[in-house]
Parts: C-alpha cells; sequence; structure tokens
C-alpha cells in the first residue's frame, strides 16, 4: 500500500466481497482527520442560503462531512448486512496441529510468562 491516500487500497476494498477483514487502522485514521479538519457546523453560509437562512434555524450542518463518515463506516455495515453464510471464513480446526501445539493445555500462565519476558529483556540488555 502506498501511504497516505491508499487510494488502490480502498477501491479493492469496494470491489471486494465479503468475508474480508478491512484495516482497522486506515479507517480509524480516516475518521480522525476527517473530524479534525472539518467542522460540524459551517462557520460561513453557502451562497445559495444566504438570502433564505434565519438566525432561529442555528447553525447549518455540514452535511459533506456527515457524508463521508457515512462513507468510511458503510464497509462495516454492508459487511454486517451480508449473507451470514457467505460473510464468514469457513475454518476448521486441524487437529494434527492442535495436537502438535498440546491444546495449550502445557502453556504457563500469563502472570509466569510476563516474569520470564522481563527476564529475558534485563538478560539482553
Amino acid at each position: 500500500m502506498q501511504p497516505p491516500y491508499f487510494s488502490k487500497y480502498r477501491r479493492d476494498l469496494e470491489a471486494a466481497s465479503p468475508p474480508l477483514i478491512p484495516y482497522l487502522g486506515l479507517m480509524l485514521q480516516n475518521l480522525i482527520v476527517l473530524d479534525q479538519g472539518n467542522p460540524l457546523f459551517l462557520k460561513t453560509l453557502p451562497s445559495q442560503l444566504v438570502d433564505k437562512y434565519q438566525s432561529c434555524h442555528g447553525p447549518i450542518i455540514n452535511f459533506w462531512r456527515c457524508w463521508k463518515h457515512f462513507l468510511i463506516i458503510h464497509v462495516f455495515v454492508k459487511q454486517e448486512k451480508m449473507d451470514p453464510e457467505k460473510s464468514r471464513y469457513s475454518i476448521r480446526p486441524d487437529m494434527k496441529i492442535l495436537q502438535f501445539l498440546g491444546n495449550f493445555k502445557n502453556s504457563l500462565p500469563e502472570s509466569e510468562l510476563r516474569l520470564l519476558a522481563n527476564r529475558l529483556r534485563r538478560s539482553i540488555s
């Protein structure tokens, strides 16, 4: 992917059919940039509204910003509305791999793993 625009990724994502996992980091980055760069309410009136606007109407909402939010979030909404059979991966447990890993029965508790990781970090530095 070519930052910062990711245009090819966006086109591929729009054309892709589920199941898929969108890059959440890019989606959140888009929402943050959109929020920071575009106010919810317009500071100046559009030229079409100058003669029709009255102060009792309140602030003018930036619908372009709302539409862009929708387009970003719609990727997830579209995936939720898909046929459940098509929108899920059909991954089945591989018994050979699970047996090789011992079904994780002999793994250490998280507290012991953390102590072991800290010991290894200290020995390296």
